[in-house]
């Protein structure tokens, strides 16, 4: 296991991840790997986390355990996007 993958399954597997943290590792590691190539396809990040939440609504907690998650491949197993989730809001 990479490095990377290993750092990307310890946040997984955090509370703020919900029920999804007790997935087993190589189901966790198909969803960030899913994530991280609709990123590279440009998808934008709350249809990314819709799509793998099996169409979960924005604000439910489907939604935003799958949101926890996604923001962590990006951190984690395709940093190249890591970007596109800390920008500052610019106020």
């Amino acid at each position: 296991m990479k490095a990377a993958e290993a750092r990307y399954l310890m946040l997984a597997h955090q509370p703020l991840s919900g029920p999804l943290g007790s997935m087993p590792n190589a189901q966790l590691l198909d969803v960030g790997h899913q994530a991280c190539a609709a990123l590279d396809a440009h998808t934008a990040s709350d249809a990314i986390v819709s799509q793998l939440g099996g169409g979960a609504d924005p604000g439910s907690s489907v939604f935003n355990t799958y949101s926890f998650l996604v923001v962590d491949a990006a951190s984690e197993l395709c940093p190249a996007h890591k970007s596109e989730f800390s920008q500052s809001p610019g106020y």
